[in-house]
Formats: structure tokens, sequence, C-alpha cells
């Protein structure tokens, strides 16, 4: 069962019963989304987390019927490692979403052969301008610390990476981040979007989004998404 009411302006809560019906409500959101797009653009982006949240959702996704070689993915952020490491977000994808119906999706990597994230700055910039914007959706997940993307708590370079002024697509960090290097979209590129949505899991994640509803985003990142006016937030939630 799913309830959805407006908790403040331009954010809206969806409250699931149960997983399945958390990441199948995602998918079918995504999908509509990108509908749309092919519809009346005739083609369409989106950008996923990584971690534990989208793998049931690409599940969901590789069986829907769209022309996914008219759609475009990239990431909010990825860990500086091999696209065949486990623990890259595009692994995970290419796993979980690019299988059955959605093989075709073109994919958009934010890794590189540069040494390090900062070296590969440039051209991960490159290939996210050449998708038209604005995207039409894009999924974010949230840490419990109020991290999304590769955007953590007082992390060198997050008032970049938050500033909606900024032209830079992406911010990288060097120095390993809970165990690996990484790059990130930026606050800026991520509000380029029809459609964003916010999916978090249990009571403790629950309290960090009342938190940030007040909080410094340099403290708390995700309150630099909840307190935006630019893109209307839909948060998907579930135990």
């Amino acid at each position: 069962m799913t309830d959805a009411g407006t908790v403040n302006a331009g954010i809206t809560w969806h409250r699931h019963q149960h997983a399945t019906d958390f990441a199948r409500a995602i998918a079918d959101r995504l999908t509509a989304a990108l509908q749309d797009g092919l519809q009346h653009r005739q083609s369409a982006s989106f950008v996923v987390p990584g971690g534990t949240t989208p793998g049931p959702v690409f599940d969901d996704l590789a069986m829907r019927n769209l022309d996914w070689s008219r759609v475009s993915v990239t990431f909010t952020d990825e860990r500086w490692v091999p696209t065949s490491d486990p623990a890259s977000n595009e692994a995970l994808l290419r796993q979980r979403l690019l299988v059955g119906k959605a093989r075709s999706v073109g994919v958009i990597s934010l890794h590189t052969t540069a040494e390090k994230p900062s070296g590969g700055v440039a051209e991960v910039s490159k290939r996210l301008h050449a998708l038209p914007l604005p995207f039409d959706a894009v999924l974010l997940g949230m840490g419990g610390d109020g991290h999304f993307a590769s955007l953590f708590p007082n992390m060198p370079g997050l008032s970049e990476g938050l500033a909606l002024a900024t032209t830079a697509s992406c911010i990288a960090s060097d120095q390993p981040i809970n165990g690996q290097p990484r790059i990130s979209l930026t606050l800026q590129l991520l509000l380029c979007s029809r459609v964003l949505l916010l999916a978090i899991k249990g009571a403790d994640k629950l309290q960090v989004i009342e938190r940030a509803k007040s909080a410094q985003p340099l403290e708390l990142p995700v309150a630099a998404i909840l307190q935006q006016n630019r893109v209307p937030v839909e948060i998907h939630y579930t135990d």
C-alpha cells in the first residue's frame, strides 16, 4: 500500500509498505518519465545512484517495454575503481539493468583511464555535456550521514559541489572517502532534471530528512536537495 501527500512546498512523500512496492513504484515513475522523453523529444536520459537501493529497481526496469536504444543513463557518482570491480556503480547497472529488454541502453561512464579522479574530470565533463538537458529523471539515494551522490559532509570541494551557480558538471575527490577516491555530479547538474526522486529506507533516514529541512548543507548535504526550489522532490520511503 502506498500513501502520497505533500508535506511542504516542493516535496511530495510516497510511503511504501513493502520493499517490493517501493522498487516497483520507483521503476513506474522512471518508466513514465522516460516514455515522456521518447514520445516528445525522440530520446531520453536518466541518472542513477549506486549502493543497495537501485538493484531491485534495475531488475524491474530491465523488463519494461521501452525503446531502450534511444535511452541514455549515467550515474550520480562513481568510485574510482575499474568498472568490473564489484564496488563500481557501473558494474551494478550492467549486471542488473543491461539484461533483458534494456540491454541496448546507452551507458555514459563516469570512469576513465586516468590514474586519479581529478585526471578524469575533463573527459567526464565532455561526456556529460554531450547529453541533452534537462535529464528526464534523476534518482538519488542518501546515506545515514546525509550525503547524496558522492557529496559528503565537510568533504574538500563540497562547497563547489553544492553551488547552484557553478558551471562545473562534476567534482573529484582523490582522497578516499569511505574507502575509495570518487567522482560526483554537482548539485547544479543533478537539478537539471524534469523529475527528481529521492529513495530512502529505514526510520533512521527519516530522522536525517527531518533534520535536513533546517540544517546547513555543508553539514548535511541532502539539505541542499530539500531546501532548493528549482525542481520538486519526490521522496520514496520504505522501512
